[in-house]
């Protein structure tokens, strides 16, 4: 037994059919460092779970051309879904973002009521020319404007805590106030009297909603006027105040459409018929202070009978 030359060597013992076969190693059939063989045959002989994974890292590594064109269609794919979703967000929030032109014409003409209180061409030319008035007429001028002063007073306290009543700066009321009342103090100092006479006319902007209705619908008239007194008024029946209408609009108060619907207006204003009625109100009630009587009373019962409705706003009453 212990003679037999295959236990010698390290093999297990024979068995009942005789000696077992020596086992050879990887590097004795070819396969190991340095093996010979092609590496194709030691690659196929690697399992597909060990084989795919390579090939697909190399892959990685090394991508075609063919590989890198489809991933630039699929990036521009996404992009350009990426950029529709934007578009459809965008226009989704469009059409739920709604407004209401009742606001829209109360901004617009406080816009333009604040642009015209910035202007500085309302002074020129107004003035009255003391070469051909005695004195007399002067202390007449300078009584008008301190009843001018007075009105402008109650109108600002009237209209408090809103801007539908602006001074315009051109007109320098503060300063009127302070040569009205130096003035008062000393009636007799002539140089006063002429600085209160020389001083630039008042003007201002009145912003005002009147609601009525017609043609079946009911309306809310938003209407900006501007008015410049004379220098005689309010003792001389013919120094009436200018009025002159800035913007007029008339809308739905409780009417609800898209942002991007411009603002128009559903009635046009006869102007020209409207200023002269003011004018002859006017001229009824002077010698006293007129212009809360025509602009808040008067015009709140009549300013309807100067309106027209436009023939888009007639076929919207119909459809609603």
């Amino acid at each position: 037994f212990w003679l037999c030359p295959s236990w010698r060597h390290g093999n297990r013992a024979p068995t009942l059919h005789g000696p077992r076969p020596r086992l050879r190693s990887a590097g004795a059939m070819g396969l190991g460092r340095r093996s010979s063989y092609p590496r194709r045959l030691i690659t196929a002989k690697l399992s597909p779970r060990r084989l795919l994974p390579r090939m697909a890292s190399q892959r990685m590594n090394n991508p075609s051309k063919k590989i890198l064109a489809r991933r630039a269609r699929r990036d521009e794919e996404r992009a350009a879904s990426a950029a529709a979703r934007r578009a459809e967000e965008k226009e989704r929030e469009r059409r739920e973002r709604v407004v209401k032109p009742f606001d829209q014409a109360q901004e617009r003409l406080a816009e333009r009521a604040k642009r015209h209180q910035l202007a500085n061409d309302e002074a020129k030319g107004a003035l009255v020319d003391q070469e051909e008035v005695d004195l007399s007429a002067l202390k007449e001028v300078a009584q008008c404007r301190e009843l001018q002063m007075d009105e402008v007073i109650g109108l600002e306290a009237i209209f408090t805590d809103t801007n539908d009543f602006r001074i315009s700066n051109a007109s320098d009321f503060d300063g009127l106030r302070q040569k009205i009342e130096d003035w008062q103090m000393n009636e007799e100092d002539e140089g006063l009297l002429r600085s209160v006479v020389q001083h630039p006319p008042t003007s201002y902007t009145i912003q005002l909603v009147i609601d009525g209705r017609l043609s079946g619908m009911e309306l809310a008239v938003s209407i900006l006027l501007h008015i410049r007194l004379p220098a005689f008024y309010p003792l001389h029946d013919s120094n009436i105040p200018l009025f002159k209408v800035i913007d007029f609009l008339a809308t739905d108060r409780d009417e609800i459409c898209s942002a991007d619907k411009p603002l128009m207006s559903l009635a046009y204003l006869e102007e020209g018929k409207l200023k002269d009625a003011m004018r002859e109100e006017a001229r009824h009630v002077l010698p006293d202070l007129c212009i809360y009587e025509v602009t808040s009373t008067w015009l709140a019962e009549r300013l309807f009978d100067f309106v027209v409705i436009n023939t888009h706003a007639q076929h919207h009453a119909k459809k609603s």
